[in-house]
């Protein structure tokens, strides 16, 4: 079980290693995935079997079940699930002079919605992950790091390099030609 919990039977590991219980010490136990068979394993002293998958299990949800020499047992279900999508990061408002060139005068960021439960979060140019954006207010270059972890323990990161330009030049007056003395 990887991720945010240990004990929801959600992995991200494709080929994990089950392990279980079983009442006849020196018996062969057979794991199922459904009606496949996974493998075979040996119950050791304290009736301890372990099972290191060595087929991709898809992601998804497997019901798996050991069957012992005299009964088997009920399903586990478990889910593989290997990624996450990455977040789609952009600016609220580039009010550079093109649309899409990243220069803005307003630091705001639009992040769109996970396909999934995750747990996002901010960096500013690689500094600490934060649950928060806080848009700079200093001119500058700047590049926000977006990261999605979820409950599997997938980690998907995205970024967007902008430049904050909150300064407008005043314009300059002058004759076109002075013909004064």
């Amino acid at each position: 079980d990887s991720g945010l919990s240990a004990v929801d039977n959600v992995t991200n590991d494709d080929m994990p290693l089950l392990t279980g219980w079983a009442a006849e010490i020196g018996s062969t136990v057979t794991i199922y995935d459904g009606t496949t068979i996974l493998g075979t394993a040996v119950v050791g002293v304290g009736g301890l079997w372990s099972l290191q998958v060595t087929q991709d299990l898809a992601d998804g949800v497997h019901n798996l079940t050991v069957q012992g020499a005299f009964a088997t047992s009920t399903p586990l279900a478990v889910t593989i699930d290997t990624m996450v999508a990455a977040p789609v990061v952009g600016l609220s408002a580039d009010t550079g002079s093109a649309a899409d060139d990243e220069i803005t005068m307003n630091a705001a960021i639009a992040v769109a919605a996970a396909a999934e439960s995750v747990t996002r979060e901010y960096s500013f140019d690689g500094t600490s992950w934060s649950a928060s954006y806080t848009a700079p207010t200093v001119d500058g270059s700047y590049t926000v790091y977006v990261r999605d972890t979820d409950v599997a323990g997938n980690q998907a990161t995205s970024s967007l390099t902008f430049t904050l330009d909150t300064m407008v030049a005043a314009p300059v007056v002058g004759l076109s030609a002075d013909t004064g003395s």
